[in-house]
């Protein structure tokens, strides 16, 4: 299996994970297990080994070789599906033989990592959504190139003049009721009769339902 070999600097024991989200709430520990559950992962033990399992029920594991790990040795699972992966440590409670195949029941995992983390998630796109700029009350009208949870890359007239470092509110409407996200310009770039604008949401803008809106469009294509 080299599904891991995609995406840079990736560790399999899920020590080093930079520029991956991590996360310990239970309702986060079981999306991640629910994504792992039925795929072909990759194990890596905290003794060294790398091995191969599918992921049969939320804790068990089956081989197609003997279970190389022992029973309270700490594992790693992942999943890949090209430059992202979704991952869990947990510990090996028992090895067992389950009709004759290697079988490890696993205890409920201490961590979950998402790799990219939630703010550098991007699409293309704009998810379907309306989006206007608010500055000092006018309203101007925008379409979306990509967005994330730290931001969003788009494109106006370049008659409406944004600049690098201004600030204004992002209002994002999906049909179903508005978000207005705080934010500011990081760049501005001229493109012919446009500017293309890349957009810095302010920290401390609540980016929750835009946060259910981009883990629904990456599910949805998983």
């Amino acid at each position: 299996m080299k599904a891991h070999d995609r995406v840079p600097g990736f560790d399999p024991f899920l020590r080093d994970v930079r520029g991956a989200e991590v996360l310990r709430a239970p309702g986060d520990l079981s999306r991640a297990v629910a994504r792992l559950v039925g795929r072909e992962v990759l194990v890596a033990g905290d003794g060294g080994r790398v091995e191969v399992a599918r992921l049969v029920g939320p804790l068990t594991l089956r081989f197609e070789v003997p279970c190389p790990f022992a029973e309270g040795e700490a594992v790693a699972l992942t999943d890949h599906r090209g430059l992202r992966y979704t991952g869990v440590r947990t510990v090996v409670s028992s090895v067992f033989q389950a009709d004759g195949v290697p079988t490890a029941r696993l205890r409920v995992p201490s961590l979950a990592v998402f790799y990219p983390g939630r703010r550098d998630v991007r699409i293309e796109g704009d998810l379907g959504a309306r989006i206007e700029l608010d500055h000092d009350g006018v309203r101007t009208s925008a379409r979306a190139l990509d967005i994330s949870m730290g931001g969003v890359g788009l494109q106006i007239d370049a008659a409406d003049g944004f600049v690098t470092g201004q600030v204004f509110t992002v209002c994002l409407d999906f049909g179903d009721g508005e978000m207005q996200l705080p934010a500011r310009v990081r760049s501005a770039v001229v493109d012919g009769d446009a500017i293309r604008l890349g957009v810095e949401f302010a920290a401390h803008a609540s980016v929750d339902a835009l946060s259910r809106r981009l883990h629904g469009a990456l599910a949805a294509v998983a």
